[in-house]
């Protein structure tokens, strides 16, 4: 008889960390170590998740977090070693449209986030300042699909949030809304120097190492 698991947060943390670094690692190394990351982030968890009958939409919040939390990894060395370059900013994927395919599912699951009701506001200014950063990322790709599905998006969430809620939450969806426009504006020029500024400090930091 299998009796269900609980979840120790603590462990979780070194578990999705070794996780994530490893994918890091592979993307910058040796794209064959994604196959073992992808048994600590996807596999395993999944199993655990069913066997620990984990309910529905927990389990959509913690996928969603994870995947911002990956977003914050990855924009670390992504700033540190890989500039934003006049034509086409493939990142750590060194391909545009498999970057512009990953920011976008980074992309939604910040839009989801935000667009919660209930959110605190410091957390309401993290997430919209990542989703700046991210869709800024996704319009240097060049990728036009990435650009159109990032688009298409955010007008169906914010088109669902709006309908669904629109008589106790109407007028917050459009303030929030509002609010992300604002956050890609900021963002979409802004992090062209965040990148360029990072890339000089990690050349600082390699040089210093060396």
């Amino acid at each position: 008889n299998m009796k269900p698991i609980a979840f120790h947060k603590g462990m979780g943390v070194c578990w999705f960390g070794t996780g994530i670094l490893i994918l890091v690692s592979g993307l910058r190394f040796n794209i064959d170590w994604i196959s073992d990351a992808a048994m600590f982030l996807v596999v395993c968890p999944g199993v655990f998740l069913v066997w620990a009958n984990v309910e529905y939409e927990r389990i959509m919040a913690l996928l969603s977090r994870v995947c911002i939390l990956s977003f914050v990894i990855y924009l670390i060395p992504s700033m540190l070693m890989i500039p934003i370059e006049d034509q086409q900013y493939a990142g750590l994927f060194c391909n545009v449209n498999g970057t512009a395919l990953y920011l976008i599912v980074v992309f939604a699951c910040l839009l989801v986030e935000t667009l919660r009701p209930q959110i605190k506001k410091w957390m309401l200014s993290v997430y919209l300042i990542l989703l700046g950063i991210c869709f800024a990322l996704i319009f240097y790709t060049n990728s036009r699909t990435g650009q159109m599905a990032a688009i298409l998006c955010f007008l169906a969430v914010g088109g669902i949030c709006f309908v669904r809620d629109r008589k106790q939450w109407g007028k917050q969806v459009l303030i929030r809304l509002a609010l992300v426009l604002a956050a890609v504006g900021v963002m979409l020029p802004l992090t062209v120097y965040l990148f360029q500024g990072g890339n000089l400090i990690g050349q600082a930091l390699f040089s210093a190492a060396a």
